[in-house]
């Protein structure tokens, strides 16, 4: 039961946070270089 609840907390905490971020070029850059390994970006 408390990791259920460990997982609704973190997840409404990473949706909540998330479009804040959307607008942020540069952050989503930096995210993204995790990715590249295995994801290519169509521009």
């Amino acid at each position: 039961m408390r990791a259920i609840a460990l997982f609704i907390a973190s997840s409404a905490t990473i949706f909540i946070a998330s479009p804040s971020r959307a607008q942020d070029a540069a952050a989503g850059e930096k995210v993204f270089t995790k990715c590249k390994v295995c994801h290519i970006a169509d521009q």
